[in-house]
């Protein structure tokens, strides 16, 4: 039945009612050990979020738990721990962006802040001192 309301939810174009269907199919999946329509469900629920422009609202929280609890019980703890992290910063999406910003660093970068920032300025020096 789910699949049956979710078709007509796309059909009529209601987002709201695709993303609460999104939402228990994910639940469904997860429940049913079916990785790949689950995670499937969890990627379109996010970006469903986005295109609702309901970041930053409770749904948006609920549909990133849904999917990080997805991602969690198939092994993806990484990604469902980062979509709780920027889901918290305010910036679900930014867990879709986050390969393609790692990717941007080159070497030559790396060096020209590694020359900006460890300076001589900055530098700390930590004194342990022993007991005697």
């Amino acid at each position: 039945h789910l699949i049956y309301w979710l078709a007509e939810a796309v059909a009529t174009r209601d987002g709201r009612a695709e993303l609460l269907l999104r939402n228990e199919l994910m639940g469904l999946y997860r429940k049913q050990n079916r990785q790949e329509p689950a995670v499937e469900q969890a990627e379109a629920a996010l970006a469903l979020v986005k295109t609702l422009s309901l970041s930053g609202e409770v749904v948006d929280a609920t549909t990133s738990l849904n999917a990080a609890t997805v991602c969690k019980a198939f092994g993806m703890t990484d990604r469902a721990l980062s979509l709780c992290y920027y889901t918290w910063l305010g910036d679900t999406d930014m867990v879709n962006r986050e390969p393609s910003e790692y990717r941007k660093a080159t070497p030559d970068a790396l060096m020209q802040t590694a020359k900006d920032f460890l300076v001589p300025e900055h530098e700390n020096i930590l004194y342990y001192e022993t007991e005697r």
